[in-house]
């Protein structure tokens, strides 16, 4: 999947998370955006006891941490690098979890905020299904994250749709939303086995490569 251009856009400012696009109007008028470096979480399930339970962390280094997160983190300047990549590549270095060599991954991925009319700011949640423990983390040398035990899906399912929760409040919204349309029942059938889609997420192509 490549990214997509537009002969009128240019670039005259590119920064390690910003940069700045002029793109010209047929009508000649030369509109000025902000794009920031996408972001991804995810929510990653795993089996426990015949159960479904979901990947959580807590970032010691990020506010003094002590709080359940899902994994994590930036991705790359919209149609530049593939959300779903970013996800399981974060996912395997901060918890050590991930699909092994010849697996299926079996991941759906969706858009959760995009940011104003001017400030280009995508945020993706990638919803990845039965991943393994492949090893230890891979930290990089200023990250302190603690992989916590699995939760039982169905209880984080019920603690963000209560509104019992520490994660982004774009993730929490979403899935009260979701739950509106799909019932809880089919919500935890969405989350742990890819049924009934929800609609009111804009649903991405996984693609797996990085595109740069």
């Amino acid at each position: 999947m490549a990214a997509e251009t537009d002969a009128r856009a240019s670039y005259p400012f590119t920064g390690g998370l910003f940069r700045v696009r002029l793109e010209r109007q047929p009508s000649g008028a030369l509109y000025e955006y902000v794009e920031r470096v996408g972001a991804v979480i995810v929510l990653a399930t795993t089996e426990v006891d015949f159960e479904s339970h979901v990947i959580t962390i807590n970032n010691k280094g990020k506010d003094g941490g002590g709080q359940i997160e899902l994994p994590g983190g930036n991705s790359g300047f919209r149609g530049t690098v593939s959300p779903a990549y970013t996800g399981l590549r974060e996912l395997r270095e901060e918890t050590g979890y991930g699909y092994a060599p010849g697996d299926e991954p079996d991941i759906s991925v969706l858009a959760l905020k995009d940011g104003s009319r001017s400030i280009d700011y995508p945020r993706d949640l990638v919803v990845a299904r039965n991943v393994q423990r492949l090893g230890e983390q891979q930290l990089d040398g200023d990250e302190d994250i603690e992989v916590l035990p699995p939760v039982s899906t169905r209880r984080l399912i019920r603690e963000i749709t209560h509104g019992e929760t520490t994660l982004p409040a774009e993730v929490a919204v979403g899935f009260m939303i979701a739950k509106n349309e799909l019932g809880y029942s089919g919500l935890i059938d969405w989350i742990t086995k890819g049924e009934g889609e929800p609609q009111i997420f804009e649903s991405f192509d996984p693609w797996l490569t990085p595109h740069n």
